[in-house]
């Protein structure tokens, strides 16, 4: 009796972050003899043991984590071959944009403009966030990149707009 072989194990996807699921994927699985296969499974998480399902289940992923799973085929006989994934570490969740909202000292061209942010972006892991402020006249970017446009700079019948990315620090 010879011992099933499998093509190969991944952790899918191989892009992770908190919230998803994984699952261990296996390639080919092949029984020289024909025999019938059982398949099982085991996770493991920062090297501790996690599950023996197919998808990992019960555990919320969390940046950092270190995730590696493990399928094993056992034919009726009892012959069995186990293939191990690489590990695959849970990536950095980028941080949700913010609501703004552009308001003004008075209706005076020149006057000075706020870029201010009316909700807050919103980031999964955690981090604190940064804003990143870009400016644009008429459709046309413009070199200002603070929340403030400084009095004097925009004109009569000029239309004035303010974008913001959230910054985690990372993404």
């Amino acid at each position: 009796n010879r011992a099933p072989t499998i093509a190969s194990v991944v952790v899918a996807p191989t892009t992770l972050r908190q919230g998803d699921s994984a699952s261990c994927a296996v390639g080919d699985i092949v029984d020289a003899d024909g025999d019938p296969i059982e398949l099982s499974w085991s996770w493991t998480v920062d090297d501790a043991a996690a599950g023996t399902e197919m998808d990992l289940v019960d555990v919320p992923l969390v940046r950092g984590m270190e995730l590696g799973c493990s399928a094993t085929a056992t034919d009726d006989e009892g012959a069995s071959t186990t293939v191990h994934s690489a590990t695959v570490t849970v990536g950095n969740t980028p941080p949700t944009p913010p609501e703004l909202v552009i308001t003004a000292t008075d209706q005076d061209p020149g006057t000075e403009l706020l870029c201010d942010v009316v909700v807050e972006g919103e980031d999964a892991d955690g981090d604190p966030l940064s804003y990143v402020f870009i400016w644009s006249v008429d459709g046309a970017p413009t070199p200002y990149s603070d929340a403030i446009l400084p009095a004097g700079t925009s004109g009569f019948n000029e239309v004035w707009g303010c974008a913001a990315r959230s910054f985690d620090g990372i993404d």
